[in-house]
């Protein structure tokens, strides 16, 4: 039976004057063609007996719970590098210090008071704009082999006071204090061979100085376009009054700060040895 209705009797059926309930019937019975399905109520199989189980339930439940719990560990285990997206980027050596170092827009301007200083003084012998910027190349960090680093100096054998460490404590070079190290090398071998046309430098620190900031700046790999002097040529760049992205610089000093050491090696002493800073000033 063609039980169908097409659209202009259905509009018909819909008029005021066939929506009162005597000439709405008086009109179906006009319409022998068509024909309503009658309702069934719905009879229970076992199948769907069986869904509102308890142990059914319970089985939907605890897949769920798994399947969540897999979905978190995949973001945050086997896919670390979606954390870096955004204002941080997470390194693993953040978590081995204990910090979230995080970043800043800088604007890169000429320093004269570090262009026009020598950074002999880089060792905390005397105070200067360089010693501000390096409170040590090396740092304590402790348990590193919960986070799956190892490899550094076990301090507690090696300490001047082994009670200042834990048995797990181990020392390392930090790469930016090594980098600021040697920028500072070559400062000083700059203001010697101005001064006396020769450094007492040697030629192999140079050269490995040299070598190790190409690498890092190549790692970094900054690409901060950076605007021209003069529209006419030739065209230059200073470099001058550009925005960069940068680590939290002070983040960084206080992190290294808070787990400086030093190596200590004279009459009464020899060994590593904690660093106290107070206000950022070296306490010695």
């Amino acid at each position: 039976m063609n039980t169908s209705m097409s659209d202009d009797e259905f509009d018909n059926l819909l008029t005021d004057d066939n929506l009162n309930k005597k000439n709405a019937k008086s009109y179906l019975q006009k319409l022998p063609h068509v024909a309503f399905p009658k309702w069934h109520p719905k009879s229970w199989k076992s199948h769907d007996i069986f869904l509102l189980h308890p142990s059914f339930q319970l089985a939907c439940l605890v897949a769920n719970v798994v399947g969540l719990s897999i979905i978190a560990f995949s973001f945050t285990f086997l896919f670390p590098n979606l954390k870096n997206q955004g204002q941080h980027c997470v390194l693993a050596t953040d978590k081995l210090l204990g910090e979230d170092i995080g970043w800043n827009t800088i604007l890169w301007e000429d320093q004269p008071d570090f262009v026009n200083s020598d950074p002999d003084g880089l060792d905390h012998s005397q105070h200067s704009k360089w010693s501000d910027i390096y409170p040590s190349s090396w740092i304590w960090v402790p348990q590193p082999s919960n986070h799956g680093y190892g490899g550094g100096v076990k301090l507690i054998d090696h300490a001047v006071h082994p009670e200042e460490f834990e048995d797990t404590t181990e020392g390392f070079s930090v790469s930016v204090m090594h980098q600021v190290h040697c920028v500072a090398e070559l400062k000083r071998a700059l203001i010697q061979y101005r001064k006396d046309g020769v450094t007492q430098i040697a030629d192999e620190h140079l050269d490995h100085c040299t070598e190790y900031l190409r690498q890092a700046v190549i790692c970094h790999a900054d690409l901060t376009l950076e605007r021209p002097e003069n529209m006419t040529f030739p065209q230059g760049s200073t470099g001058w009054g550009d925005m960069h992205r940068c680590r939290d610089w002070d983040a960084v000093l206080k992190t290294i700060q808070d787990h400086s050491i030093g190596w200590v090696d004279n009459e009464r002493e020899r060994g590593w040895k904690k660093r106290n800073f107070v206000d950022g000033e070296l306490q010695h």
